[in-house]
């Protein structure tokens, strides 16, 4: 769980934030709109991402077992 969280970290939430950031808040910080290559590859980032937790760790309904965990609950809050 903890090798998860460390990958979550540098993937989900570093494509979920990126692409968050670049299509709600760019334009007001910097007066410019955003490159759409930008928004494309957060959003790239964060679809592949999301693959590799269905082909690696979503084998049941819970990424770790039959209840939920804090790994769960990570994921549902970059994804919410």
């Amino acid at each position: 769980m903890d090798s998860y969280l460390d990958w979550h970290h540098s993937n989900i939430r570093a494509g979920a934030a990126q692409y968050f950031f670049r299509q709600f808040f760019y334009k007001n910080m910097t007066g410019m709109d955003p490159p759409k290559d930008s928004i494309k590859e957060a959003f790239m980032i964060l679809h592949k991402s999301c693959a590799l937790i269905e082909k690696i760790w979503l084998h049941d309904k819970y990424l770790f077992g039959a209840e939920p965990s804090i790994a769960d609950l990570s994921l549902a809050c970059e994804l919410a």
